[in-house]
């Protein structure tokens, strides 16, 4: 049987941005507080968590919404715990303090990333649509830099999604991560960009290729970075935008695989991730939650074995969807700026 290694829970849908690159997310989740579905209770996410250690998992990824919004994100820290998981969560960095993350810490978290949208405050700020948010997500990146002097088991991570508005400034993203004691960055593409108001376009691509990543790699050597983490730099960001499997026009039109087979034998997600919604909805990957097509069932009337191992999740492993042509998740890239950061947590 196949292990579910890696379990994604997203167990609110408020957050406090309007990020216009997360429209399609955002009516989604919009239609789902309209009709007032019961969000999961503490009690479920707890037998979840015994579900998901008989099926093998090893990684929680706590999502959402903004995670830091949930009021039981210390407990829910603590329970994956009893299991030895590595626990990580995505935020936004919104009005965190020092004895927050000093909680979140001891409760067993073990990484903690935060997405910014640019290197320049008001630029950042306009696209989160949150006045003060690029000053509060550099001091939550303080603090923990700060408490890692006596925690130094935790990560931290930047999360980016490269679109035409930042992309020629992703080697400014390098150097705060690199000021700020980051161990990595996440480096995504946008997805779901329906009006192409974010997607690079054929030029801008060869911009980022030819003037951007060498301007990355520069900063890198500038930090005095190891000769192997330059080395893996150099060799992720050129597959950011990689053509063996793909065309500089088709990801100018948010395509991003030529062939299901491509995708197909490439992508491992489904064999070894689920991602479960507020409202219980378990979906393939965290990529394609806005894609009704990838829902495998619901953890308020199935177990997650039931889940795991049904005809359907089996299908899609065989067959996967025609929307995986639109999913960029393999070719999102961590650049790791410390030695244990060379891959993905």
């Amino acid at each position: 049987m196949k292990k579910l290694t890696n379990l994604i829970l997203k167990p609110l849908f408020q957050c406090i941005c309007k990020c216009p690159q997360c429209v399609e997310r955002q009516k989604f989740y919009k239609n789902e507080i309209q009709k007032n579905i019961q969000l999961l209770s503490l009690k479920r996410i707890k037998e979840l968590f015994y579900e998901a250690n008989e099926l093998g998992t090893k990684t929680l990824q706590l999502s959402g919404g903004e995670i830091l919004l949930y009021n039981d994100l210390i407990e829910i820290i603590k329970e994956a715990k009893k299991y030895k998981w590595f626990v990580f969560v995505n935020s936004v960095g919104w009005d965190l303090n020092e004895e927050k993350a000093r909680f979140m810490i001891e409760a067993g978290l073990n990484a903690f990333n935060v997405s910014l949208d640019s290197s320049r405050a008001a630029q950042h700020d306009k696209i989160r649509g949150v006045k003060g948010l690029f000053s509060s997500a550099l001091r939550t990146l303080t603090i923990f830099g700060q408490l890692r002097k006596k925690y130094p088991h935790v990560y931290t991570n930047i999360q980016t999604i490269i679109i035409r508005q930042n992309y020629d400034q992703i080697h400014e993203l390098f150097r705060i991560a690199l000021e700020k004691d980051v161990s990595s960055i996440y480096l995504m593409h946008i997805c779901d960009d329906l009006n192409n108001k974010f997607r690079l376009d054929v030029k801008q691509i060869e911009v980022f290729n030819n003037k951007v990543i060498p301007e990355v790699i520069k900063v890198m050597e500038e930090y005095h970075l190891k000769e192997d983490i330059i080395n893996y730099g150099k060799r992720h960001l050129r597959k950011l935008f990689e053509t063996n499997t793909n065309t500089l026009e088709n990801y100018q039109n948010g395509i991003y695989w030529n062939k299901i087979e491509h995708i197909r034998n490439i992508c491992t997600s489904p064999n070894r991730k689920l991602l479960i919604l507020p409202n219980g909805d378990a979906v393939t990957c965290c990529t394609m939650e806005n894609s009704e097509s990838v829902l495998v069932g619901n953890v308020n009337n199935k177990s997650l074995s039931e889940i795991w191992m049904s005809e359907k999740m089996e299908d899609f492993r065989k067959n996967r969807s025609v929307y995986c042509l639109r999913c960029p998740s393999m070719r999102n890239r961590t650049i790791g700026l410390v030695p244990s950061m060379l891959s993905q947590f």
